[in-house]
């Protein structure tokens, strides 16, 4: 399907190595894309575990012992017990940090917190304490932005610019030590880069005016005269 490759012999478990890319007798299948092998990959590990949970169930329930097996699960179990000496080779053939330490590359098994963002990751849940903490430093944090639309009579509405959010965001990526702009800066420079922000965006939109054409609207007319 992938490489083109023609076997006479291996059976429906070479086809499977070849295809997972498991090393071993069978050459593993150098245009499989990445996707496909890692799906095909889990999917044999499903079947592997499926069959090993049937192989427990059947030595438990077994009337004869565990020594006796039927014909028909013989072949299975060959399988499982192939499957399980090649990971065991795989991973005894990988270098290891150190003594004591974990080998390179070998997976660890999956711990409860794994699955949940450490509390100074943004978003994570946070403890009891921090929460009650955080309240009041809300509400302070609220109070400081209220005063200032007070003391300067800022239109409350205001609040709903999309760049009221933003400003905050800003700030808080770059820390505590964030100093705000000044007067000088606000009234010359600052003005001046944000001209250029519009200028850039009507340049934009004016390139395609030649395609689409242009329709201007407007509720009024200032020029020289009115």
């Amino acid at each position: 399907m992938y490489c083109g490759k023609v076997s006479t012999g291996g059976g429906i478990n070479g086809m499977k190595q070849h295809l997972v890319g498991k090393k071993g007798e069978i050459r593993v299948c150098p245009k499989l894309l990445p996707d496909v092998r890692y799906q095909m990959e889990q999917a044999l590990k499903e079947v592997v575990e499926k069959k090993k949970e049937d192989r427990e169930n059947y030595v438990t329930n077994n009337p004869y012992g565990s020594h006796v097996i039927e014909r028909d699960h013989i072949a299975e179990y060959d399988d499982i017990e192939e499957i399980e000496r090649q990971e065991s080779r795989e991973k005894s053939a990988q270098p290891s940090v150190g003594k004591g330490k974990t080998r390179i590359g070998q997976r660890q098994s999956s711990k409860i917190g794994d699955f949940f963002a450490p509390r100074t990751t943004p978003g994570s849940q946070p403890t009891i304490k921090s929460v009650l903490a955080g309240e009041d430093a809300v509400k302070k944090a609220h109070l400081e932005v209220a005063e200032l639309f007070y003391d300067t009579c800022i239109p409350i509405n205001a609040c709903n610019s999309r760049y009221f959010q933003r400003m905050f965001n800003a700030a808080l990526a770059i820390g505590t030590g964030y100093k705000v702009p000044t007067y000088h800066e606000l009234r010359l420079p600052l003005l001046k880069d944000a001209k250029k922000e519009v200028q850039l965006w009507v340049d934009n939109i004016r390139s395609i005016w030649a395609h689409c054409g242009c329709t201007i609207m407007g509720d009024g007319w200032t020029d020289n005269r009115n």
